[in-house]
């Protein structure tokens, strides 16, 4: 299973996926760059996409800092993982985060 997390996570895909979990930034999964900047990604475009992979059935759980994206997710039956960021994570926050995932993804298979 592919995880895509949100930009405000990219420091988590280096993270997850030493752990061997198939993590990217959804921006880079959709427009191939890591650049959220660029006109037109929205988190409604994001969403879009998400509900593009599941109705060919494809399962992805997104990892994200954004309540709204979440919600639709969920109201829509894509899995999310909601993880509230009030501010910018440090190397080791991010390093602790990112076991703590590893960890309940690798049980939840």
């Amino acid at each position: 299973m592919r995880y895509p997390v949100d930009n405000m996570f990219n420091g988590l895909v280096k993270e997850l996926s030493k752990r061997d979990i198939d993590c990217v930034t959804v921006i880079h999964e959709i427009w191939n760059d890591d650049d959220s900047a660029k006109k037109g990604r929205w988190d409604a475009k994001i969403f879009h996409y998400l509900l593009d992979k599941k109705i060919a059935g494809e399962h992805y759980d997104i990892i994200t800092a954004d309540k709204d994206l979440n919600r639709y997710c969920l109201e829509f039956g894509i899995e999310s993982k909601h993880i509230p960021q009030p501010k910018p994570l440090s190397k080791d926050q991010y390093k602790k985060l990112a076991a703590a995932l590893a960890d309940e993804l690798v049980k939840k298979g």
